[in-house]
């Protein structure tokens, strides 16, 4: 009800004074009211109650239309205007409440609120009691200055010349002055600089011709030069002939709530001169999922006037295939139960054309406002466009990789396969010299062909694991026996074992582990000209099988630190003069990762420079038992 809200308000911003009033008024052995200028009822006091027999809540925010007879209810109203006019008022009444009959002699005067306007304040009197009511109304006057003393507001009372003749405790603790030094001062003289006194005085001189009262705010200068923003009521009080007698200026000091409002607004023209100049499209949506306020950047996307799209629904501008999906991603951001802050999109646009959007969305929340959302849309159409060529060259690119491989393969298989039947026959030692060259470099081709091919097959995901059970300790022997024949030819120490409790027979792609072991283990002996090279294997039983944990260690040139995390991505190796000097595409250890990866394992490095490198990677296999 609207008095209810009026009585909130009062409340809220002007608590202890009122809490003062109304236990003053508690207080009063008479019954009491308080009602606004709208002539809802605010406060009746204990003793009202008592005597009318109805509890406060029957009153509070009710009209005197909504307790009385229509013709009771206008007389009653006529005589609350005349209140509120100025008039003090002392009358004889009778009117008819919840069935029951009240006559009553009433005195009703206007107080005045630098917040709220004017209150009426009505006390009951018994008829008897008559001739005793002027001496109560003086009462009740000391009694309003009494609390205005307690008021949490500040009240100034100035005489006809504007001199000071009074200030509260409120006043005192803002403005930095006593009531003595304040006392007999214009009020301009001491509270406004120079240049502000000439409004102030006009102010003060309109008063007197208007006869009403006036609410302004300005900036009061305290005692120690600091200005604070007070929010002024100007009320005449007049004598009985109707002269001006004083005065009330009645303030509240809204100093913070001033700075907070010219943050608010400066907060609101950055707002809106990043919404505007914005090159990217935004609006801003309601919980009915309808537009609010679209930029310019939004209008121009859709090509129609911001005005046009105001009060559309959102899920209107998509094409209708996904106008459901974004009413619910939309309503699922309004529930907190979006999973993704952003979604792409196509537009349709007014012209007919279509682009897709990525869309953020963020939930605006406004103390006591409806929620709303803010839309920001990024063009990803070109982008989008960008991705769907890249995935076609890649995927020609991987079928002409896999072509090519083949169609290289085939014919260095040849010469592999002729070179060795040459070297079978009886040759000149310079021609065999050649044909092993041949061979040679026929044989470092095909390796780089095939791991060109290995990784290609990986990059797009086709690369898979063929197990079967196998020998680990055979299969060890087929990889290395080959290494330690090129470490032999090196003078290197080659050495292996393999942690004894672990079983033989295991369940993997025994041809992938020997290409892993291939790569690292070739790598070690590419790489070390002096020294050894140890390879070890551990097992540990785990939930899917053994997990077989390889260790590689040799005495070789190294890797320096900073190069170390490099080394597994492809076409890398730890010094790129390396590729001259040994050869080789840096593919080996980045299809070794991936193999591993494939494996359910992983893959790490111990190295320094000059002094060696220690390769570790775990793989899963499966196996029937473990002891």
């Amino acid at each position: 009800m609207p008095a209810m809200g009026e009585l909130s308000t009062f409340q809220s911003e002007a608590a202890s004074s009122f809490e003062v009033v109304e236990a003053a008024l508690e207080a009063l052995p008479i019954p009491a009211f308080l009602k606004s200028e709208s002539g809802h009822y605010l406060f009746v006091n204990q003793m009202f109650v008592t005597q009318t027999g109805r509890p406060k809540d029957y009153f509070i925010g009710k009209l005197n239309r909504d307790l009385t007879t229509q013709a009771e209810a206008d007389a009653l109203d006529l005589e609350d205007q005349r209140v509120f006019a100025g008039e003090h008022v002392v009358a004889a009444r009778t009117v008819h409440l919840a069935g029951r009959e009240f006559s009553y002699v009433i005195t009703k005067e206007c107080i005045s609120d630098s917040r709220h306007g004017k209150l009426l304040l009505g006390c009951l009197h018994d008829r008897l009691a008559q001739d005793r009511i002027q001496a109560e109304l003086s009462h009740e006057r000391d009694f309003i200055s009494a609390v205005l003393q307690a008021s949490g507001a500040l009240v100034i009372v100035l005489d006809t010349e504007a001199r000071i003749v009074q200030c509260n405790r409120a006043a005192e603790k803002v403005l930095g002055f006593s009531d003595t030094q304040l006392k007999g001062e214009i009020f301009w003289d001491i509270l406004l600089p120079p240049d502000r006194r000439a409004a102030s005085q006009a102010r003060f001189n309109a008063l007197f011709t208007t006869r009403q009262p006036s609410f302004f705010e300005c900036e009061l200068f305290t005692k120690s030069g600091e200005p604070r923003r007070i929010s002024f009521s100007n009320t005449l009080l007049l004598a009985d002939d109707g002269e001006i007698r004083n005065i009330i200026a009645t303030g509240i000091d809204v100093t913070e709530r001033h700075h907070a409002q010219q943050a608010l607004l400066k907060s609101e023209i950055q707002f809106r001169s990043t919404w505007e100049a914005s090159r990217e499209p935004m609006f801003l949506g309601d919980e009915q999922g309808r537009i609010l306020r679209v930029n310019h950047a939004f209008s121009r996307m859709l090509g129609y006037p911001g005005e046009t799209l105001e009060g559309r629904e959102i899920a209107a501008l998509f094409s209708p295939d996904d106008q459901a999906t974004i009413r619910r991603w939309y309503n699922a951001h309004l529930n907190n139960t979006a999973l993704a802050p952003s979604l792409a999109r196509e537009f349709q646009f007014a012209d007919g054309r279509s682009g897709t959007f990525e869309i953020s969305l963020t939930v605006v929340r406004i103390p006591a406002q409806p929620a709303q959302i803010l839309a920001v849309c990024h063009d990803v159409t070109l982008r989008k466009r960008m991705v769907e060529r890249a995935e076609m060259l890649s995927a020609a690119k991987d079928e002409f990789l896999a072509n090519m491989s083949h169609e290289i393969r085939t014919p260095l298989n040849g010469i592999l396969g002729l070179t060795g039947l040459a070297l079978q026959t009886e040759l000149e030692s310079e021609t065999r010299e050649y044909l092993d060259l041949v061979k040679s470099s026929a044989q470092s081709l095909l390796e780089i062909v095939n791991d060109v091919l290995d990784y290609s097959k990986y990059d797009i995901g086709k690369m898979s694991l063929s197990p079967s059970e196998f020998s680990l300790r055979k299969s060890l022997a087929e990889v290395l026996t080959p290494l330690s024949q090129r470490a032999a030819a090196k003078a290197l120490h080659f050495a292996y074992k393999v942690q004894p409790e672990i079983p033989d027979l295991l369940i993997g792609d025994a041809q992938r582990l020997r290409q892993i072991l291939t790569n690292i283990g070739g790598n070690a002996v590419k790489f070390t000209e002096t020294g050894k090279i140890e390879i070890e294997v551990r097992g540990e039983a785990v939930e899917s099988g053994i997990e077989l944990h390889f260790i590689v260690a040799d005495t070789g040139i190294g890797i320096e630190e900073s190069r170390q995390s490099q080394i597994f991505e492809p076409f890398a190796q730890a010094d790129g003069s390396n590729t001259r000097k040994y050869g080789g595409a840096g593919l080996g250890l980045s299809i070794a990762s991936c193999l591993i990866e494939l494996m359910g394992g992983r893959i790490w490095l111990e190295s320094e420079l000059g002094k060696g490198s220690t390769f570790h990677f775990t793989v899963v296999l499966g196996q029937e038992s473990f002891q």
